[in-house]
């Protein structure tokens, strides 16, 4: 889906067959904020016998100064999947007392969610709580762990996937943090101590920069009395999140063009797209990637399909950020068919901003994007990482009205925020060629 709150489903089986009621029932979901600034949000229901507990900290390349980049998900790697001399890693510890752990770190946040039993919520939250707000970190255990952690970042950015991704959008963002990665890049990995780390976590570990969204078999008293016995103490302090540069528009096409060991030839063409300030242009960029990209009637494998140019099925991005992000078309072709594939992308793309949109083209793409939406909140952590993506970008009742607002988008809103957003002479495009090729350079630029 386009607007993706990247969890899993593993869970799937613990969905109580009774559930017929709104899968996000705003009406449920409470919220308060404790005295030293923790915002909590609960969603209590009884027909679980499980509780998902996600905190949701606005810790991520967006807040990152350029002498930090990669921090947020280093100091994440570190508080969570590192073992100590005494024992196992946190993820480890949690997962041998039968809970199901994940930490994540997003362009926007950190998102650390643990789903266990609703009986052995009071024995493993003040765990949880302790591993998040008083974190242990070790120069011996660091230094140990740095060589190892370079080389697993130097095969990651061997991958021609993660270099295409890179270079789009590095390309695409010039000064506004979203154009560095989200890992951190193996040349500064020497550069950051652990009082680097425990600086970091002073900073944005604050109670006032965290929600803690919690839903299940919990009641909201209950919660409420449990989050302010374990994390009441922790004292409110002054906290304000960095400014963010924010990023010119861009008024032409940016093209890199690389060569790497490869049989076929990677692309990826992008656009600036709407942030969650244009909730409206959103969820419209949401009905798009499904026409383009979703579903049986996908446009863009229709296209290539007739061509038989593509040598995999085109796939379509549009992750929801704070701040404007990129909708992004990736295709795989053979490098004889490269300029027929790009050609049949911009073509679609062209359509979209020319031609109005049927009705019934218009439902079936509404319906691709709520039954995705339906299929990841029918579980316990879906339903909070739906809350918790939301709550880190704007608010985590969006997630509620996201249904609704997806059914106000018009066929004039779609060919509206093509014709804003999807311009032909405004994208990035970033070619990975293979080696064997011709001339690396040749000219990028094509028009539909």
């Amino acid at each position: 889906m386009g607007t993706r709150w990247l969890i899993g489903v593993a869970l799937l089986a613990w969905v109580p067959a009774s559930l017929a009621a709104p899968l996000l029932d705003g009406s449920t979901i409470r919220e308060t904020t404790l005295p030293n600034g923790l915002k909590l949000i609960v969603k209590p229901d009884p027909a679980w016998d499980l509780v998902v507990v996600n905190f949701c900290v606005k810790a991520g390349p967006l807040y990152e100064s350029p002498d930090q980049q990669g921090l947020s998900d280093l100091v994440r790697y570190m508080m969570y999947e590192v073992s100590g001399s005494s024992g196992p890693s946190v993820s480890e510890a949690f997962e041998d007392l039968g809970a199901d752990f994940d930490a994540s770190t997003t362009p926007d946040s950190t998102q650390i969610r643990c789903a266990m039993s609703a009986q052995a919520l009071p024995a493993l939250f003040p765990k949880l709580v302790k591993a998040t707000m008083e974190p242990e970190f070790s120069e011996r255990v660091w230094m140990q762990k740095l060589p190892e952690l370079r080389r697993r970042l130097m095969d990651a950015q061997g991958s021609p996937a993660t270099r295409l991704f890179g270079l789009l959008w590095e390309t695409a963002f010039r000064q506004h943090p979203y154009g560095r990665p989200v890992s951190v890049t193996p040349d500064r990995l020497a550069s950051y101590t652990t009082q680097s780390f425990v600086d970091f976590h002073k900073n944005f570990y604050a109670p006032g920069n965290i929600a803690l969204i919690v839903a299940g078999g919990v009641s909201y008293e209950a919660m409420a009395d449990l989050a302010q016995k374990e994390l009441g103490s922790y004292p409110a302090r002054p906290f304000k999140l960095p400014a963010v540069a924010p990023e010119p528009e861009q008024t032409d096409y940016r093209t890199r063009l690389e060569k790497a060991p490869l049989r076929g030839t990677l692309l990826a063409y992008a656009w600036r797209a709407a942030g969650m300030a244009n909730k409206r242009d959103v969820c419209t960029l949401d009905v798009i990637y499904a026409l383009l990209g979703e579903g049986q009637n996908a446009r863009l494998a229709r296209a290539l399909s007739k061509q038989d140019k593509a040598t995999a099925v085109p796939e379509v991005q549009f992750i929801t950020k704070r701040d404007p992000g990129l909708f992004i078309v990736t295709c795989v072709c053979t490098p004889e068919s490269e300029y027929e594939a790009r050609d049949a992308v911009l073509t679609e793309i062209g359509k979209l901003r020319t031609e109005k949109l049927s009705a019934s083209d218009l439902a079936a793409a509404k319906d691709v994007v709520l039954s995705g939406y339906a299929f990841d909140a029918s579980t316990l952590v879906g339903q909070v990482g739906c809350l918790a993506f939301y709550e880190a970008i704007d608010t985590w009742r969006f997630a509620v009205d996201y249904p609704d607002e997806v059914q106000k988008v018009t066929a004039e809103d779609v060919q509206r925020v093509a014709q804003t957003y999807l311009d032909p002479a405004k994208y990035t495009l970033v070619i990975i060629r293979p080696q064997s090729g011709g001339d690396a350079s040749k000219e990028a630029r094509l028009t539909p």
